[in-house]
């Protein structure tokens, strides 16, 4: 909220000059910088801009893709030995339908998903193995119940 005149000029030459487009591209393609993420929320850390970004993004799912990843963490891959590896790492494994163009487009074959559904991780068949590691002590922590929650049983 400007209060001086200069400072009311500048803020209305630049509202104008980006007249009201640029806001909607920045909200339709979610070009907002992401918020600082704490160690284990993802893999590796998100990039700050959207157009860089794919661990960290909520995937896509326009076929319904969550009915049938159930509640919990999961995958989608693309390739078989992907799927079969991440499949052996006990994820719930399913072909991401017409979601895989995400995949493609960011030249990944696979995605490991949280249960609120942004990415954890993402690559080629060579990135399972770092992924999966990266993965299991944040779904052994998640899955092991607090100590209070023990306490009450």
């Amino acid at each position: 909220q400007a209060t001086s005149p200069w400072r009311v000029r500048l803020r209305d030459l630049f509202l104008h000059g980006i007249d009201g487009t640029r806001v909607q591209d920045f909200v339709a393609n979610n070009l907002k910088p992401l918020p600082t993420y704490g160690e284990g929320a993802f893999a590796a850390r998100p990039a700050r801009l959207a157009p860089r970004r794919t661990v960290g993004t909520l995937f896509p799912q326009t076929d319904r893709l969550d009915d049938r990843l159930g509640p919990t963490w999961a995958a989608v891959a693309l390739d078989t030995a992907s799927g079969t590896a991440l499949r052996d790492a006990g994820l719930a494994v399913v072909d991401p339908g017409a979601d895989g163009a995400w995949l493609r487009d960011h030249k990944a074959t696979w995605a490991i998903l949280r249960p609120d559904r942004f990415v954890f991780a993402c690559g080629g068949p060579a990135d399972v193995a770092a992924a999966l590691e990266a993965w299991r002590p944040v779904a052994l922590s998640a899955a092991s119940p607090s100590p209070a929650t023990k306490e009450a049983h």
